[in-house]
């Protein structure tokens, strides 16, 4: 369940009292919705109530969807370091920057499209989560 008080619209904001759980079921949702075509997850990894199991909870939920995602966990402390390495890991693109975050975004929209143009999107999404689901 999100809090009451926090934004849902873009960007969504699940507030300084988020937890594990809620990044699962945000994450869940955005996905589901029509209208997103792509998430930007922003990790705070020093928040009290969040704990690492966000990061395998956000990669099993995106693994069922063929949306992108990338992830920006900012700084270069131990523990930034370490939850942007779980999360390319688990095949989510991590960045240490929203800048970077969003450029990675860009760029997969970008060739999203060439793909679409040449008609060849569908075959390659299939194949890529194909080998997702694999490894």
């Amino acid at each position: 369940m999100l809090p009451k008080f926090a934004a849902i619209s873009n960007p969504v904001d699940l507030t300084g009292s988020v937890t594990d759980d809620m990044f699962e079921v945000a994450a869940d949702l955005m996905f589901q919705d029509e209208e997103v075509h792509g998430i930007i997850l922003l990790g705070l990894h020093h928040l009290p109530a969040l704990r690492e199991k966000y990061i395998d909870s956000v990669a099993q939920v995106s693994s069922k969807y063929s949306k992108p995602i990338v992830m920006c966990d900012i700084g270069e402390t131990e523990m930034a370091l370490y939850t942007r390495f779980r999360f390319d890991k688990l095949g989510i693109p991590s960045y240490p920057s929203p800048e970077d975050a969003a450029r990675a975004m860009n760029a997969l929209a970008r060739y999203g499209g060439y793909l679409k143009n040449s008609n060849c999107a569908e075959e390659y999404i299939s194949a890529f989560l194909k080998k997702r689901r694999q490894a």
